[in-house]
């Protein structure tokens, strides 16, 4: 969402043309990454913007997530809890998880664009 924010054209095109869903934590991690990078008004208009896009957490979602991290971890692959868990919700959904963290790439059911 943060590039998409920024304009990448890649992520431009994909939102637009494809349904959107994240998790609440994803939208917590944006809306602090705009408070720290821009301004409080700025962040509260995106949070407000996407927040009609954020999918339920179940308790299954976490479980594998956290399996899921600890397993990259091992793998010397850093993954924040809340792009653990928005990777799993993503599967969850039988979408694919849109991202430009280099950890992901390579992975299966993501959509990796930089």
């Amino acid at each position: 969402m943060r590039e998409y924010l920024r304009g990448s054209i890649p992520y431009r095109s994909y939102i637009l043309e494809n349904d959107l869903s994240t998790s609440l934590l994803n939208l917590i991690e944006l809306y602090y990454i705009l408070l720290k990078d821009e301004d409080e008004e700025g962040a509260d208009k995106s949070f407000l913007a996407f927040k009609q896009y954020v999918t339920e957490i179940i308790d299954g979602d976490v479980k594998k997530a956290m399996k899921f991290r600890l397993a990259c971890k091992a793998n010397k692959e850093n993954i924040s809890y809340a792009d653990a868990i928005g990777y799993t919700v993503a599967e969850r959904l039988g979408a694919n998880f849109l991202t430009g963290d280099d950890a992901f790439e390579g992975k299966p059911r993501v959509e990796f664009v930089k």
